[in-house]
């Protein structure tokens, strides 16, 4: 008996549907394909928790409802969070010998027997709604830290790189976006300070030669230069970039003698907390690529954006990279040429995340987008979906309007 005959079976003998159900489903697959479960529930007549409870029959598991509280931390530590939202499962008990998975899809047998190959552990499973074990991750993995207030004090240019070159930093830069400028240096991790204002003259007094007298600030690109960082009478030699786009410019500048927007957005773009918080999750694996996917182009290019600040929810250092020249407040964009130098200089930015909106075709968008954590890409081409293995991209956010005239956001794995 098929799958979706034993699910039905189950309903039909709880009694929760009917023959006259079952042949609306199948009607409705004949015309829109799916599954059987995912018929029904669009249908609406079964919710997903039915639907969940019949699965938990059918395959004689536990149907349960996930604490993070009662949950065996070590034993959810078993697993990265990227790994536990790609396949929406998450040990929660752990003995001498075995783990209890609870899971929303109990046929991805390979991911299972991976996990135990991986673990040593023999792997039981429990069932749970897809909310509820997305819930769970969310608190067993999300960054309950505080953010630092006194890191928001602005200070000046000159005591920051002060700071920073006391920690023999990889590199350190200064990002403006309009009026705002802020600094930052790199040490094991990026930290970064909102600048006085006279920074442009002290940057003038630090940096011989001078940006100024290197920049056309109308000329968008990447510049490079030598130069030395004075430093109280003591002079650094460094390599010195600047890479200038519309509505800002970032100065980086790596020691030689190194080992190596507003928070104010419209509501309308608001992402969904769940989505937010899974979205810093995988920015802090390192592993944050993602698919923009809209069946409105135009919607999903004024998001597409603003997308690292909706998720940080923070000033963030970022940048958008797109061939057209569309004025974006407050955004700092580039426009690249397909055979650009650009993209060879992009990682050593340190940016926290960019976006990205070309075609993959001319330009090479599987490198631009492990530049940064977290990337964000809108891909024009017919066959994008064919296309995500081979740029790296492992996660697909899709933004349609919805009945209101919002924006529904919903995030999944790009091989789900």
């Amino acid at each position: 008996m098929s799958e979706k005959r034993q699910l039905g079976s189950i309903l039909l003998e709880s009694g929760r549907i009917t023959q006259a159900d079952v042949d609306r489903v199948l009607e409705h697959q004949r015309t829109n394909g799916g599954f059987f479960g995912q018929a029904l529930i669009a249908l609406e007549i079964v919710t997903r928790d039915e639907i969940d409870w019949a699965l938990a029959s059918q395959f004689d598991l536990p149907y349960i409802f996930p604490n993070a509280e009662t949950v065996d931390r070590d034993a959810a530590m078993l697993v990265a969070a990227d790994w536990a939202l790609a396949h929406l499962a998450v040990p929660i008990v752990r003995t001498d010998d075995t783990i209890t998975v609870v899971v929303a899809d109990p046929m991805q047998r390979q991911a299972f027997d991976d996990l135990r190959s991986r673990t040593g552990f023999e792997v039981e499973l429990a069932l749970a709604s897809p909310t509820r074990i997305r819930e769970l991750i969310r608190a067993l993995y999300g960054d309950t830290e505080q953010p630092d207030e006194e890191d928001r004090t602005p200070v000046s240019l000159i005591e920051f790189f002060g700071t920073a070159l006391d920690q023999q930093p990889d590199a350190l830069g200064v990002s403006v976006r309009g009026p705002v400028a802020w600094a930052w240096y790199e040490r094991d991790t990026v930290r970064r300070r909102p600048l006085n204002e006279g920074w442009e003259d002290a940057l003038s007094e630090i940096v011989r030669p001078s940006p100024g007298e290197q920049l056309d600030s109308s000329v968008e690109g990447i510049v490079s230069w030598t130069a030395t960082l004075n430093r109280s009478g003591s002079f650094m030699p460094v390599d010195a970039q600047a890479l200038i786009g519309a509505g800002g410019i970032e100065y980086l500048f790596r020691p030689l003698t190194a080992g190596a927007a507003s928070r104010a957005l419209s509501r309308s773009m608001a992402l969904p907390t769940g989505i937010v918080a899974e979205l810093r999750l995988l920015a802090r694996s390192g592993k944050a690529v993602v698919a923009l996917v809209s069946k409105d182009p135009e919607l999903a290019r004024a998001v597409l954006p603003y997308l690292p600040s909706l998720v940080r929810q923070e000033v963030v250092r970022a940048v958008h990279i797109c061939a057209e020249r569309d004025s974006m407040p407050r955004v700092y964009t580039i426009h690249p040429v397909p055979d650009d130098e650009m993209f060879d200089s992009l990682e050593s930015y340190r940016f926290d995340a960019l976006t990205v909106d070309l075609s993959a075709t001319e330009y090479p968008v599987g490198q631009i987008l492990q530049a940064a954590p977290m990337s964000f890409a809108y891909l024009r081409e017919a066959d994008w979906m064919r296309r995500l293995p081979e740029l790296g991209i492992k996660w697909i956010l899709s933004a349609d309007r919805d009945e209101r005239g919002g924006i529904g956001w919903e995030l999944r794995a790009a091989n789900a």
